[in-house]
């Protein structure tokens, strides 16, 4: 039976430096949550994939809930990063949603199990993880407002933002969530090489873009 911290307080005895080990059980429970949700993944699993005792997953993430939390706002880090509402307001709609769709994506091909937590978190949890970090939220709230400024402005159609966002979502992903699936329709792709990932990132922005620009006669 894995040892409890300490009453000190300190951590668990380890050769490696904390933000070493503190990486690794994140790395760790990034995959064992793609593979079962929060539920079904155990502290004891984690801790053997990530080679640490589960006394430190309890010293530096409190409980299992704890470090799920953390893996949401990892794994939606560069995003949020990427996503500030202020900076993308303050230029024309056209550029913000390019800017916008093009960190989602290539957010999504860096961390590619997000997509399958985040499935799992809206099964198993009906959302309510996803809610309380908000940094999930943070790109469609953006989208939202970009589009809405495009059609005042006169730069995009006129459509429903929140449902237009969740299309652009909807259409920029699935590549990503699908992917088990899609392999099997073109066999001779390879879905993760980079190039290929590429060409899916450019052909989802001119696709989205012919989608909501206002033509003009």
């Amino acid at each position: 039976m894995s040892a409890l911290p300490s009453k000190t307080g300190r951590p668990p005895k380890s050769n490696r430096h904390p933000d070493e080990v503190k990486s690794e059980i994140l790395t760790a429970a990034v995959t064992e949550f793609a593979q079962h949700g929060l539920g079904a993944t155990s502290t004891e699993a984690i801790a053997h994939r990530a080679g640490v005792t589960k006394a430190m997953i309890h010293y530096y993430f409190k409980t299992k809930e704890g470090l799920y939390r953390a893996v949401l706002e990892y794994l939606f880090s560069d995003l949020t990063q990427q996503s500030q509402e202020e900076e993308l307001l303050q230029i024309p709609p056209e550029q913000a949603v390019q800017r916008l769709i093009q960190n989602v994506l290539e957010n999504a091909a860096k961390s590619p199990q997000i997509h399958a937590i985040l499935t799992l978190e809206a099964i198993q949890n009906q959302g309510k993880y996803y809610k309380e970090i908000e940094v999930g939220t943070l790109a469609y709230r953006t989208l939202s407002l970009i589009l809405e400024r495009g059609v005042q402005t006169g730069a995009f159609r006129p459509l429903h933002p929140q449902h237009t966002a969740i299309n652009i979502m909807g259409s920029c992903l699935f590549y990503f969530v699908g992917q088990g699936n899609l392999q099997h329709l073109f066999p001779d792709w390879s879905m993760d090489d980079p190039d290929t990932k590429e060409k899916h990132i450019q052909e989802a922005i001119a696709f989205i873009m012919a989608g909501i620009i206002q033509i003009r006669n």
